[in-house]
């Protein structure tokens, strides 16, 4: 049986839009909220380039595809201990057409 990690003190949470983005109330206050009580317990944030600028008002066929593309490259970064997916999930079946699962490259829940 594999057992996860717990998440360090200084360890680095990856903030990923795999849905639609963490845009408008109640979704961005709430973010906000829960960033800021992460910094302060001594956490990173690394929030992907589109995370705030996407949404389900005017998602695109091509956001799927930038959805997908920063969902890879946060699981595949050494930097990042943990991915942390916010608001959503109605349209992540589209993102995850996009999604190449061998591109894959390592595990981040288990050692």
């Amino acid at each position: 049986m594999k057992y996860g990690k717990f998440l360090s003190k200084n360890g680095t949470i990856g903030v990923v839009a795999p849905s639609f983005g963490c845009s408008g109330y109640p979704y961005r206050d709430k973010y906000d909220n829960a960033v800021k009580k992460f910094k302060k317990e001594g956490f990173n944030i690394n929030e992907v380039k589109h995370l705030f600028d996407l949404n389900i008002d005017n998602i695109l066929k091509d956001d799927y595809k930038i959805k997908a593309d920063e969902l890879v490259k946060s699981y595949n970064d050494p930097n990042i201990d943990i991915l942390w997916s916010v608001a959503g999930g109605e349209i992540e079946c589209n993102t995850i057409d996009n999604i190449d699962f061998n591109s894959f490259k390592r595990n981040l829940l288990f050692s």
